[in-house]
């Protein structure tokens, strides 16, 4: 038995710029592409790493609730940074 496979968009967060969806939900699960620092209408967010890892979880948070979910039941994460001197401030707010 298949298990049925779709994408999922949301104007909560910003659209994507390329030929992907936001997210897709395979079945009773929710895979949601990687997020940079934008607000919904597209606007980057300029400023420090916190207000940037803040953007980026503040898009997730609204893709899986639109999505029917929530940030509570995320299993895993990855994290890019430009540089490990930014990991401090970025792990301050995410793990919030």
């Amino acid at each position: 038995m298949a298990t049925e496979v779709k994408t999922f968009n949301t104007k909560k967060s910003a659209q994507p710029v390329g030929p992907y969806s936001q997210a897709v939900i395979a079945g009773p699960h929710i895979f949601v592409s990687g997020q940079i620092p934008a607000k919904a209408s597209g606007e980057l967010v300029e400023g420090s790493i916190a207000d940037k890892t803040t953007a980026c979880c503040e898009g997730l948070k609204n893709i899986l609730e639109d999505a029917g979910s929530s940030i509570s039941r995320v299993v895993k994460v990855t994290v890019f940074l430009t540089s490990m001197e930014s990991f401090g401030e970025m792990n301050g707010v995410y793990e919030k």
